[in-house]
């Protein structure tokens, strides 16, 4: 944190109302951690609390709440491996930075800065052998900081969707995990393995470094996108970099069936296949 805050520059100040609300929500999640598990109600009603001191006007406060409790939930459902926070703060962070930087606006430099920093400072830690762990308290931090520089610019879409372009992959991961529970009839509370990254890992053999790489470069080809792309391409390229994410364990199956099939093919006809060859 300290490094984004030198990177920002000298206004490295956050608005008071700012820094409670990212206070406030750190908070709630180490008393999560400390507690083994507190009342989800009390969890969303600080959220969303702290996402109305997020708003740049009062008009703003019921979006406030439902961005940061949707921003902080989602972050929260993706710390799953390692790696995959850590990297996608960072790439969120430096985008946000470079969007403040080309605004002048200064919160989002300094959100960005900070956000970056940690989550680049958090990595070595982390990744690829994971001697720390975020937790509740570390994975709500990032996104109240997340949160906070998306409702700053809410007022003007625009720059709204270049903050939050690099975190759709997260929300359609999130949101393709609840559909497939839901449609499976299993609680939509209780912990699963249904995300995109963890079925990569768990049914593809991928490995944690790998998958959040991926992940990472993709959130950076989607942030490349809206900033230098015309708006319309910029939309259509993202989510086409998104759905993309979200389709990789089909890709990965199909893949794997054809060359199963390649297989039988070559040995029914006698020939040796892969491995089988060394």
């Amino acid at each position: 944190m300290a490094i984004g805050l030198v990177v920002a520059g000298r206004s490295s100040r956050l608005p008071i109302a700012t820094l409670a609300g990212i206070a406030s929500v750190t908070a709630i999640g180490l008393a999560d951690d400390l507690s083994g598990g507190l009342d989800p109600r009390l969890r969303l009603a600080v959220q969303a609390v702290s996402g109305a001191a997020f708003a740049p006007s009062a008009a703003f406060a019921p979006m406030g709440s439902v961005i940061t409790a949707g921003v902080v939930n989602v972050v929260n459902f993706m710390d799953g491996i390692n790696g995959m926070t850590g990297s996608t703060a960072a790439v969120w962070g430096v985008a946000t930075l470079l969007s403040g930087r080309a605004d002048r606006d200064a919160l989002l430099q300094v959100v960005g800065a900070i956000t970056a920093g940690a989550g680049v400072g958090f990595l070595p830690w982390n990744a690829p052998t994971a001697h720390l762990f975020l937790g509740d308290v570390g994975s709500y931090l990032f996104g109240a900081l997340m949160a906070a520089g998306i409702t700053h610019v809410a007022a003007t879409p625009s720059k709204g969707w270049v903050i939050t372009a690099p975190l759709l992959p997260y929300g359609l991961d999130a949101a393709q995990a609840l559909v497939r529970r839901w449609r499976a009839g299993h609680s939509l509370t209780e912990a699963h393995r249904e995300h995109v990254y963890q079925r990569l890992v768990d049914d593809h053999g991928l490995s944690h470094a790998q998958v959040s790489a991926m992940h990472a470069g993709i959130a950076s080809l989607i942030a490349a996108a809206t900033r230098t792309m015309r708006p319309a391409a910029g939309v259509a390229s993202a989510a086409a970099l998104a759905c993309g994410y979200v389709l990789l364990p089909v890709i990965a199956q199909t893949k794997t069936f054809a060359g199963q099939a390649s297989c039988d093919w070559a040995r029914n006809y006698g020939a040796q296949c892969g491995a089988e060859t060394l």
